[in-house]
């Protein structure tokens, strides 16, 4: 679904602007250090996921200095999208076409990529992290999938609150809610190891592209093992050590874990690789395209490297907002952040 409009009202450092993107596929956004560039484009991921890439948890850091609540509204694909957070309330309320909706209606078939180094850094650091990427990407794929994650960790949530309790019906209460808790999370597992099937091929063919000599790295999903006596085990932790949630994406070459040893370069194009496979798999199951924002996509790759995602990125239908702290237009549509301010042609 294509981004065609978004405006800001006490969204971090822009008191109220607004940008009309153009027709072009490509928009490449400018400006020194401290403009706003990447604000901008967590205003866009937030329009269309309802979270903040910086804070999965919370959007309050997103209210201007001084101010109680933001707004962002966006057209996308002929829809009108509202998103307000209140401090007062500590609620976001979502709105489609001036009507207001759950969650789970509003993000319906919007689908967002965001890569940034900081994203890059957390791609490779954080087991908890490729999860939840993982979880989106096969959202957009497998439409039950969310509904799944919603049971799962509803029930999850339940069997913390029972473990911590002083209740003495401890095993019993949590007997209850086994059969569907291991249920559930059986089939998030499958799914994302299914996902992640369909995934590998692109993503090597991408890698092949980017930097060849990385074209032998493949990921490979974990699941951790359940023993029969995981309740009790649980109990004496009091805490939930088994299910999906404990599951784990590892980044193989030739079979051994190698994570530490890639330099930054090398992490950015696995993870631009990592994301781009979404593009192509998306494309193919599902027919649509997806926004790609790119943040800061030029430090720490070579030219060569950006020639080449460059050309692959010109393959495809896909709309990418791309930031620069290289000043100077390049193309008509470009767009220049200046003093909290967008300066449009």
């Amino acid at each position: 679904m294509v981004l065609e409009r978004i405006h800001l009202r006490q969204f971090r450092n822009f008191q109220e602007e607004e940008i009309i993107f153009p027709k072009d596929r490509f928009l490449r956004i400018f400006g020194p250090n401290g403009a706003g560039k990447t604000n901008l484009l967590e205003s866009i991921f937030i329009i269309y996921t309802t979270r903040s890439f910086r804070n999965r948890k919370s959007l309050k850091d997103c209210i201007q200095y001084g101010q109680n609540f933001f707004h962002i509204a966006a057209e996308i694909q002929g829809i009108r999208h509202g998103l307000t957070y209140s401090e007062q309330q500590k609620e976001k309320s979502l709105f489609l076409d001036n009507q207001k909706v759950k969650p789970v209606d509003f993000i319906k078939n919007k689908n967002i990529l965001h890569f940034s180094p900081e994203e890059s850094h957390l791609f490779f650091l954080s087991q908890e992290y490729r999860r939840s990427l993982l979880d989106r990407y096969v959202s957009a794929i497998d439409h039950d999938h969310l509904a799944n994650l919603v049971q799962f960790n509803h029930l999850r949530s339940k069997k913390v609150q029972i473990l911590f309790s002083n209740t003495v019906k401890k095993s019993s209460l949590l007997g209850l809610e086994t059969p569907l808790f291991l249920h559930l999370s059986d089939l998030i597992s499958s799914a994302r190891n299914a996902f992640l099937e369909l995934l590998n091929p692109p993503f090597q063919q991408f890698l092949q592209v980017f930097n060849p000599k990385l074209s032998q790295t493949n990921l490979f999903y974990r699941r951790r093992k359940i023993p029969d006596d995981f309740l009790e085990k649980e109990i004496l932790a009091q805490r939930v050590l088994y299910g999906s949630h404990r599951d784990e994406l590892d980044i193989l070459e030739k079979g051994k874990e190698i994570r530490q040893f890639f330099s930054n370069g090398e992490k950015k194009a696995i993870n631009l690789a990592f994301h781009f496979a979404f593009m192509e798999v998306l494309k193919q199951r599902r027919g649509t395209d997806c926004l790609a924002c790119l943040d800061d996509i030029e430090s720490e790759l070579d030219q060569n490297t950006l020639n080449n995602i460059y050309s692959i990125m010109d393959k495809t239908s896909s709309q990418f907002i791309i930031t620069s702290k290289s000043c100077g237009r390049t193309g008509e549509s470009d767009i220049e952040i200046q003093e909290n301010s967008f300066l449009q042609k």
